[in-house]
């Protein structure tokens, strides 16, 4: 009993191994730190690059004077694409609208979309409005709203928790919401063509 005991106490007391046990826990955590940071770093700067591209989209249609046409949409499309480089089919929606100080509220002039399913109506633009997402206006003024969708697919899953993990990462959706006013014009407008495309006449 007393050698048992003479050997247990010598392996308490032993600190043999500890190191190998130390890089064992510590060196899946400083790679997973590492790979996190990695991700989250591509994300972000993913998210930016979308936000310039949306705002450059947005100048660059607030200083049209003549009116824009279904290929001109199709044309901004491909430009966003171009400068987005996250998703190879960005979505987008122009919409112009005029604000009525008599009855405190907004009249859509047109809105158009490339991808997103639906154009904005009244009623949209009024919820808006009272959400205090688009900025005040006087009376009569007309301003363009820009709205951006593109979807980013991380690089690697980070374990299995937080806003880049395996149950949702494959699709993370970047949305811009852009108001600005014409530069050159007084209002920007909308010319379907052909006649038979896009409800028919010039819409300013």
């Amino acid at each position: 009993m007393t050698v048992i005991h003479r050997l247990l106490h010598r392996f308490r007391r032993s600190d043999d191994g500890v190191i190998a046990l130390e890089i064992v826990f510590a060196v899946p955590i400083m790679l997973w730190v590492l790979m996190s940071t990695f991700v989250y770093f591509d994300a972000f700067k993913a998210q930016t690059v979308s936000t310039r591209a949306a705002l450059t989209v947005a100048d660059m249609i607030s200083r049209e004077e003549q009116p824009l046409s279904p290929d001109y949409l199709n044309g901004t499309r491909q430009l966003l694409r171009a400068l987005s480089a996250v998703d190879a089919d960005p979505d987008f929606r122009v919409t112009v609208f005029q604000y009525r100080q008599n009855r405190d509220d907004l009249r859509r002039r047109w809105s158009r979309n490339r991808g997103y399913g639906s154009n904005l109506t009244n009623a949209d633009l009024n919820e808006l409005w009272r959400a205090e997402r688009i900025p005040p206006m006087s009376n009569g003024e007309i301003a363009i709203l820009l709205e951006t969708r593109t979807t980013y697919g991380a690089i690697a899953n980070t374990v299995w928790w937080g806003p880049l993990s395996a149950d949702n990462s494959d699709e993370i959706e970047f949305n811009t919401f852009t108001v600005i006013k014409p530069r050159y014009s007084v209002q920007t407008c909308f010319d379907p063509t052909p006649k038979n495309l896009d409800n028919g006449d010039t819409i300013c």
